[in-house]
């Protein structure tokens, strides 16, 4: 399991591991909470986090250190919510939480929280007292590039031929 402030960036074979994406499964469960999941760990990404942002793609996230409370604040979209300890147990899930509204205050034994689409916590089965491992995210570089790159790339191919 990688530290949480890792920061990798091999490539192998037209994969890239990015700095910036992890993987978050859940051990205890072996199912995948998110398989591209944003790290937030300086003062500036920690506030910001998702706000402002239109809609958190199937197998998205961000994964918040330290934090052991949301809020929803200039959010658009309702998100599942894992508060994790520093040794990766979940200390409570909170399913649901609508834009506009305010998590807990205080979780106790919460040294990070990872933030994910709705259904994301049912859909893994994801409870109290399941260990959590952080992973390096490998995504190819067409997946990590923006859809104008991709868009480019495509013409390009379709003018050599």
């Amino acid at each position: 399991m990688m530290p949480l402030n890792d920061a990798d960036t091999t490539t192998n074979e037209g994969t890239a591991v990015s700095a910036s994406l992890i993987r978050v499964r859940n051990a205890t469960r072996d199912a995948d909470l998110g398989q591209q999941v944003e790290q937030a760990t300086t003062f500036l990404q920690r506030g910001r986090g998702l706000m402002f942002r239109a809609a958190l793609p199937a197998g998205g996230g961000m994964l918040i250190d330290p934090c052991s409370s949301v809020h929803m604040f200039w959010m658009r979209f309702p998100l599942d919510i894992v508060y994790v300890s520093k040794t990766h147990e979940v200390v409570r899930v909170q399913t649901g939480l609508k834009p506009w509204r305010i998590g807990p205050l205080i979780t106790r034994g919460a040294r990070y929280v990872v933030e994910l689409p709705v259904g994301s916590i049912a859909r893994t089965g994801t409870q109290v007292g399941d260990r959590l491992e952080i992973l390096t995210a490998s995504i190819s570089t067409a997946e990590r590039a923006s859809p104008a790159t991709r868009r480019r790339t495509s013409a390009r191919a379709a003018i050599a031929r």
